[in-house]
């Protein structure tokens, strides 16, 4: 739906020893900034992509999941992606309070339901 979403992650990750040489020569020994980042932000746009503003906000824990399991396989084997954590995920104003509107609307109908049965 072409909002803006901002999030905030934390990243668990270790250096397998086979990998130690590789990553000191080809990485400068610090793998996180040209390795991890971008291939991270890559996966989260392409999770983020197929899923609303709402939807993102929402289920939270299946956009962490599937942005885990993307970027371990585009970093590979030379990196062990332990865990990501989005620790905020940050909506415009009115996008925030047009969700909340809609599941107090929800939680609404839902009563009505359960009142009518």
């Amino acid at each position: 739906d072409l909002q803006q979403v901002t999030a905030e992650v934390k990243v668990l990750f270790r250096i397998p020893e086979t990998s130690i040489v590789k990553i000191y020569r080809d990485y400068a020994g610090d793998p996180f900034e040209t390795l991890i980042v971008p291939r991270l932000a890559e996966a989260l746009k392409e999770v983020t992509a197929l899923n609303t503003a709402a939807g993102i906000a929402k289920n939270r824990e299946d956009v962490k999941r599937k942005a885990l399991a993307l970027t371990r396989e585009k970093i590979g084997p030379i990196l062990v992606i332990e865990d990501v954590a989005l620790v905020n995920i940050s909506l415009s104003k009115e996008l925030e309070h047009a969700i909340e509107q809609n599941m107090v609307q929800e939680q609404a109908a839902e009563k009505a339901r359960f009142e009518k049965q």
